[in-house]
């Protein structure tokens, strides 16, 4: 199924041009399925989640949940992850959190590959105490891969050698952020890409999608990208959820646009 991120409308929210539940509105309108709400530091409270419930109700459209600055090496970020769980419970059972993991600390050490053995088995620890508590709030926490590579270099860890450290970790796959290559510097091919979906297919329910040629990412969806729309049709035909998520355009119905004509072309 193919949903969007609201992250793709925050400089049309952030002008006044709308708001998250004129968003989910126009969501319901244009019938798609399921949208994710994406709460960047997680400053929506209750009332404001329960008025999106309601929103969203009229079309009997899904709501999933997300937020950014994840850092789990940090023991502080336990606390934004509580927090976080708390407000996607909100939306009801099954609920999928998504959140990145921590790849700022390779984002912002130009010596770093991927994850050391210490930080791996840091990480082992946490995203697996992150999973428990999830299961108590009944919702789904689907880490999403950032600035690490999707396999690492051998002395370093990347997103496959995480997978296999821990079998009860699902994904957030984003084929964009691995293929980037301002924005990772262990971008990646699609071939790579192909043979990582094929390799843990059953552990990627929730997939980001952005649209990259030549290794970097374009603002509309076009069909030479670098990996072909086919194969994300085939991820749909896999019941993985497809959430289109599109640098921001410069005002909300330029925005409205690209997003219907992604999901045209991906249908």
């Amino acid at each position: 199924m193919i949903g969007f991120t609201s992250r793709t409308f925050a400089g049309a929210i952030a002008r006044g041009e709308t708001t998250l539940e004129e968003l989910v509105a126009w969501a319901v309108d244009e019938r798609f399925p399921w949208m994710e709400v994406r709460d960047v530091s997680l400053s929506l409270d209750d009332g404001a989640l329960r008025k999106l419930i309601s929103a969203a109700a009229r079309g009997d459209m899904r709501l999933h949940y997300a937020w950014d600055g994840t850092n789990i090496l940090d023991p502080a970020d336990r606390r934004m992850f509580l927090q976080g769980v708390k407000n996607g419970a909100i939306f009801g059972p099954g609920t999928f959190v998504r959140l990145t993991i921590a790849g700022r600390v390779i984002r912002d050490n130009a010596a770093k590959v991927g994850y050391s053995t210490e930080e791996l088995a840091t990480l082992r620890e946490q995203v697996q105490e992150y999973i428990r508590i999830a299961a108590e709030h009944r919702v789904l926490p689907v880490f999403e891969n950032s600035h690490e590579p999707l396999t690492g270099s051998g002395k370093d860890a990347g997103i496959r050698e995480l997978l296999d450290a821990i079998p009860s970790m699902n994904l957030t796959f984003d084929p964009g952020n691995a293929m980037d290559r301002e924005h990772n510097r262990s971008f990646c091919s699609a071939a790579d890409i192909s043979r990582f979906y094929r390799d843990y297919r059953d552990r990627l329910p929730y997939v980001h999608i952005k649209m990259t040629k030549d290794n970097i990412v374009q603002p509309v969806f076009v069909e030479d990208g670098d990996i072909p729309p086919a194969f994300y049709r085939e991820m749909i035909a896999d019941g993985k959820l497809l959430c289109i998520e599109l640098p921001e355009a410069p005002d909300l119905e330029s925005c409205k646009r690209r997003v219907l004509a992604a999901r045209h072309l991906l249908s």
